[in-house]
């Protein structure tokens, strides 16, 4: 055992809580605190209750409250009155004895937020300067709550336009066997109404003759709100799809005498021929080419069997 006392021990604890030890001090109540479980559990509960005090007060009474030179008069005081008789068990008398100044202490800081503070002179002034400082009784006006306006959520409509890259025949149906029924104008704007079910004509209103005709897709530029778009991504609800008019069928002149000449009439004078439009796949051109009584690619089911796709070039090898 230490040559320090255990009373000795236990005022070098309260001094080291305030930082007043000498190193060799220091020293010998470290020892001593080794060898003595009393004074050890002594210190400890020491600092649990000042760590707890201090939280508590800084908690409570930050900046604007508390000022820092009573925080630190009411934490020491806590420990006197903790290390009072020696360390000894705390009676009810000595929790009377510390909880005396907190009470002390906390009801002179209710008295400091409840005391209404002096106005300055210069408020003082202002307020006796000033004619709306007489106290007159007036009406209360009431507003009425304006309501604020409903916003809806604006949805954005979809255009689909139509853009040719070059002039374009519009035709009656969708191959060259088709009359011509108006023109696309280069670089004009126009709105397709229908489309065939391989994607390969549109249909427009003629702007001229004002009456539906159809146009090879590949003449012209697609665009959804002035975005380019390929005419299979749009959609059915901006463009539906609709059957292609059925193929011309050629008329037969009878001659004079018993036998009669079969004469095909021969189709309207076909202009000049528009480009990618001249060469339409045979699965989708409107003609039975493999004479099997069935005609190009339809996605129901019912065209050409032998026909794989709208590309399909060939409607007699499977």
């Amino acid at each position: 055992m230490s040559a320090v006392s255990h009373h000795q021990a236990r005022q070098w604890v309260e001094q080291a809580a305030d930082g007043n030890l000498k190193p060799e001090q220091q020293r010998l109540l470290q020892q001593h605190l080794a060898e003595c479980a009393a004074c050890q559990a002594f210190a400890a509960e020491l600092a649990a209750l000042e760590a707890s005090l201090r939280s508590t007060l800084n908690e409570r009474w930050p900046a604007s409250g508390l000022p820092t030179p009573k925080k630190k008069e009411l934490i020491k005081e806590m420990q006197t009155q903790f290390s009072h008789g020696g360390g000894a068990p705390w009676t009810g008398l000595r929790w009377l004895l510390w909880l005396i100044p907190l009470l002390v202490i906390l009801a002179w800081i209710f008295f400091q937020q409840t005391t209404p503070k002096p106005l300055d002179a210069a408020a003082i002034d202002t307020a006796t300067a000033s004619p709306s400082a007489t106290a007159t009784s007036s009406p209360t006006a009431t507003k009425t709550p304006t309501a604020l306006p409903s916003f809806t959520p604006t949805q954005t409509v979809l255009s689909l336009i139509a853009i040719p890259v070059q002039n374009v025949n519009c035709r009656a149906g969708n191959s060259n066997a088709f009359d011509i029924e108006d023109t696309l104008l280069e670089a004009e704007e126009y709105k397709p109404n229908a489309r065939g079910f391989d994607n390969l004509w549109a249909r427009f209103v003629g702007p001229v003759n004002q009456v539906p005709c159809w146009a090879y897709v590949e003449n012209l530029l697609f665009t959804i709100n002035e975005e380019p778009v390929e005419l299979v991504n749009v959609p059915e609800s901006l463009l539906p799809f609709a059957a292609y008019p059925a193929t011309p069928t050629p008329t037969v002149d009878e001659g004079e005498g018993s036998e009669a000449s079969a004469t095909i009439a021969p189709l309207s004078p076909t202009p000049s021929p528009t480009p990618s439009a001249t060469r339409v796949p045979q699965c989708s051109d409107g003609r039975d080419n493999d004479g099997d009584g069935k005609t190009d690619f339809d996605p129901t089911g019912r065209g050409d069997p032998e026909c794989r796709n709208a590309n399909d070039d060939n409607e007699a090898i499977p």
